[in-house]
C-alpha cells in the first residue's frame, strides 16, 4: 500500500462562479501481485522469466464520471509517468466539485499533440519517448532482459506507438471506483491505481519474449501490446 499524503485542495474560480478543486492520483507499478523493482527476476504468464529495466508510459486527458452519467474534464492534461522517476507517479489534477463514481483516462498521446511540433513539460523530446514527426510519440515504453530473448544481450524492447488511423494504439481507460469519489472544498482526495506489467504479454493477445521480444514500430505487433496493457490498471483504493 502507497503511504497517503497529505493533500491541500487548491481552489479556483472558473466562469466566476465554478470553482475547481484538486485531487491525487498516485500510481504504483507491479508484477503481478509483487511490487516492481528494477533488476529483479519475474515470471510472465506464459512462464518465461524476465527482468525490467525501463517502465513510463503517457497518461492524458483523464476526466470524471458522476452517476448519472455525466463526464467532467480534469486539468492538466498530459502527465509521463516514469518507474525511474518517483515524483512522476503522483501528481494533481484539478475537476469541479462533484462526486464521481468512475475514472477516464488515455494511454498515449492524442494524434493532435503528434503533428504540433516542439512540445515542452511532459511532452518534451528530451523524455525519451519521441520517435519522428511521421512516427511521432512512444505511447508507452517497457525495456529488459530475458534469456528467452533472441534479441542482442538478451534484450526486451516494448517501444509502442502509432496515432495514425489503423495504427493508432491510444487506449481511452474506464475504471469504476470502488467507493464514490467525493471532490469538494472540504475533503481532499487521492485515487490509488496499480499498473501491472505483466497484462502487456497476456489478454487481448499472447505476446511471448521467445517469440517478439523486440517492437519499436507502429503496426499489428504495437497494436497488440497496446490491447493488452490497456488491461493493467486497477483503483486499489479512494481516500476523501
Amino acid at each position: 500500500m502507497l503511504v497517503t499524503s497529505t493533500i491541500v485542495g487548491c481552489q479556483r474560480e472558473v466562469n466566476g462562479d465554478t470553482a475547481n478543486y484538486e485531487v491525487r492520483l498516485s500510481f504504483q507499478h507491479k508484477v503481478g501481485a509483487v511490487p516492481l523493482q528494477f533488476n529483479t527476476t519475474y515470471t510472465n504468464p506464459h512462464l518465461e522469466p524476465f527482468t525490467v529495466t525501463n517502465f513510463k508510459y503517457y497518461i492524458s486527458n483523464i476526466s470524471f464520471t458522476s452517476d448519472a452519467g455525466i463526464e467532467t474534464t480534469a486539468t492538466p492534461n498530459y502527465f509521463l509517468v516514469d518507474e525511474k522517476n518517483a515524483a512522476s507517479k503522483s501528481f494533481m489534477v484539478a475537476v469541479p466539485s462533484n462526486t464521481f463514481s468512475k475514472i477516464n483516462f488515455y494511454v498515449g498521446v492524442d494524434s493532435t499533440k503528434n503533428v504540433s511540433g516542439v512540445q515542452a513539460g511532459a511532452l518534451d523530446p528530451a523524455n525519451g519517448m519521441f520517435w519522428t514527426w511521421n512516427t511521432g510519440y512512444i505511447m508507452a515504453k517497457l525495456e529488459g532482459t530475458s534469456p528467452l530473448s533472441a534479441a542482442p544481450m538478451n534484450g526486451i524492447t516494448y517501444h509502442i506507438g502509432g496515432f495514425k488511423n489503423a495504427e493508432n494504439v491510444v487506449k481511452k481507460i474506464t475504471l469504476s471506483l470502488p467507493v464514490v469519489l467525493n471532490i469538494s472544498k472540504n475533503k481532499p482526495s487521492e485515487v490509488f491505481l496499480a499498473a501491472d506489467v505483466n497484462a502487456w504479454f497476456s489478454g487481448a493477445a499472447d505476446i511471448k519474449i521467445a517469440d517478439s521480444a523486440f517492437c519499436m514500430n507502429p503496426g499489428a505487433l504495437a497494436l497488440s501490446v497496446a490491447a493488452n496493457y490497456m488491461r493493467m490498471f486497477t483503483v486499489t483504493e479512494v481516500i476523501n
